[in-house]
């Protein structure tokens, strides 16, 4: 069992096909996904997010991406920018706090 449920999965994937096939935005993947804490799934426990590592969000992603790849793809941009902010305070630039905060906020 990942950090992302079965029935969250499924759901997802339920849409998937609609989604490429009408070429639709999956507005309703994202605030599941929003919902469930994926976007602060990557964000260090210290800036309030729930501290996966890069092997745990990379484990995830590709579950994400079997249930619906469109949706993986975008959240995975997402993803980049958290572990941006990661490398950047871990590299003393504390101007990566925002984006951690933010992401784990809801609000990139």
């Amino acid at each position: 069992m990942g950090f992302l449920n079965e029935d969250l999965l499924e759901r997802i994937h339920s849409r998937a096909d609609r989604y490429d096939r009408e070429n639709e935005f999956p507005f309703e993947d994202y605030e599941e996904l929003k919902e469930a804490g994926y976007y602060a799934a990557f964000v260090p426990k210290e800036y309030g997010g729930a501290g996966l590592t890069l092997a745990e969000i990379a484990r995830e992603q590709t579950r994400l991406a079997k249930a619906a790849p469109g949706t993986a793809l975008g959240i995975n941009m997402h993803q980049i920018i958290v572990g941006l902010g990661r490398h950047m305070v871990s590299r003393g630039n504390m101007k990566g706090e925002q984006i951690l905060r933010g992401a784990a906020a809801g609000e990139l």
